[in-house]
């Protein structure tokens, strides 16, 4: 029997409408196939960004808000998110530009996480208390200190100067033995976020060989020298560039050697088989969802009053299973919760985050988005494998399939036409007949 979960655009969220029997039936209607025989990658999960603008709107909740939200999210019978990204230093979404040293302190002495204590720290202990284990922490940077720049800013873009590569790499390594001290240890690093953009805010640019060079030459070694164990990502950058950047980055055998994995962005590209093309030269790499968010700073593309629309967690919806289609491994959001305007952004650059908090009201307010993820979060478990999934719709129509580790079959189909789809699901070797409401998400579950 399969089981049929549903959130629409007219107001089901998450609702169980059905439980389908095989038929013999023979329908004539669209078609969607499952070869539970043919397998691709293994999932390791969902997540989001726990940014300063995140754990300040958190701390302007109730004690009760915050925990239902924390709950939500990371909770084993919320979305069960078992990853959480984190920022080296500040970035947009906050009150400003920030480090971890006392001015320019090239001998790097005055480090410490003194200021992580009120934004980060304590949001990840509560989220593992509430788990009962440690999330997986994914650490970024946007920018290094600006005295190590060549533009002396945290913003604007700028490179790093390369008489402070060695000073950058152990300021990597210090951070990572100073989040060991607090009992935090981190799993994941990228080299630097979006390392093509110059930004109104922190920001820092890298070529393909400047990334390849530094994990080479200092950020490798630092961290052999210091007997750390944190994987390294790369690009943690958009699609659309993804192929070049690896190709070239992971040209080196010894670079190649050392690096876990390519993170990457949704912004700009819809191109979601460049990773598959990326995938195709280097299999062993581990391809990971890093950021994506609605954006609110162009009016003109997305008017504030569109916030919370159905559509955007349609965007959700369809970049995840375009990209699980094409060997992603995780999912990790951007800000968790935001407040009402988008922010706090000291930029301006707001944005939608899944979970909204009214500060005026006092309300938290969950947006489409957070259940579009849910449709897979809540359902596709870490080491679930990626099934063969096929149909004959040709527009508005997406479809994912993952055998979870107790061998049960979760499938998630969405519609984004206005009409209905007559839909016969051929599943282990059964026929199922399943009418898709038009704007509507769907998980589907053996029992």
């Amino acid at each position: 029997m399969i089981k049929v979960i549903r959130s629409t655009k007219t107001g089901e969220r998450l609702q169980a409408v059905a439980n389908l029997k095989s038929t013999t039936e023979v329908v004539s209607n669209r078609l969607l196939l499952v070869d539970e025989k043919r397998t691709y990658q293994s999932h390791a999960g969902f997540g989001g960004a726990l940014t300063e603008a995140t754990t300040a709107v958190l701390k302007q909740m109730s004690n009760e808000q915050k925990r239902a939200v924390l709950e939500a999210y990371f909770g084993k019978n919320g979305l069960n998110y078992n990853l959480a990204r984190i920022t080296i230093n500040s970035s947009d979404f906050g009150y400003g530009n920030y480090d971890y040293l006392d001015g320019p302190d090239v001998a790097l002495k005055s480090f410490t996480l003194k200021k992580e204590e009120t934004r980060a720290i304590p949001a990840i202990k509560e989220v593992n208390a509430i788990r009962g284990e440690k999330i997986k922490l994914f650490a970024s940077p946007w920018s290094p200190p600006a005295f190590m720049k060549t533009n002396k800013m945290m913003n604007e873009g700028g490179k790093l100067l390369r008489e402070h590569y060695e000073t950058w790499a152990k300021y990597f390594t210090l951070y990572l033995k100073a989040m060991k001290d607090y009992d935090l240890a981190v799993d994941f690093i990228s080299v630097q976020n979006e390392p093509e953009a110059k930004q109104r805010w922190e920001s820092c640019l890298w070529t393909a060989e400047e990334e390849a060079l530094f994990i080479r030459d200092y950020l490798v070694p630092e961290l052999k020298a210091n007997k750390l164990d944190t994987k390294i990502f790369i690009w943690d950058h958009n699609r659309d560039e993804i192929v070049r950047r690896a190709r070239i980055t992971l040209n080196d055998p010894e670079v190649r050697k050392h690096v876990y994995g390519i993170a990457y962005h949704w912004y700009v590209s819809d191109a979601h088989h460049h990773l598959s093309i990326v995938h195709d030269m280097f299999p062993e790499k581990h391809l990971y969802f890093s950021e994506g968010c609605v954006e609110m700073a162009n009016k003109v593309l997305v008017p504030l009053g569109e916030m919370g629309s159905w559509k955007h967690g349609e965007t959700y919806g369809r970049n995840i299973i375009n990209d699980f289609n094409n060997y992603n491994e995780a999912f990790i959001d951007w800000n968790l919760v935001l407040d009402e305007s988008g922010g706090p952004n000291h930029v301006n650059n707001f944005c939608e985050a899944p979970v909204m908090y009214d500060t005026k009201n006092k309300e938290v307010v969950y947006n489409p988005s957070f259940y579009f993820i849910a449709h897979f979060a809540k359902y596709i478990k870490v080491g679930a494998k990626r099934l063969h999934t096929v149909h004959d719709i040709e527009r508005k129509f997406y479809a994912c399939s993952y055998l979870n580790p107790d061998k049960k079959m979760v499938i998630v189909i969405q519609n984004e036409d206005d009409k209905d789809v007559d839909l016969t699901l051929n599943i282990r070797g059964k026929t199922y007949l399943f009418l898709v409401k038009g704007r509507s998400i769907n998980t589907l579950l053996e029992v």
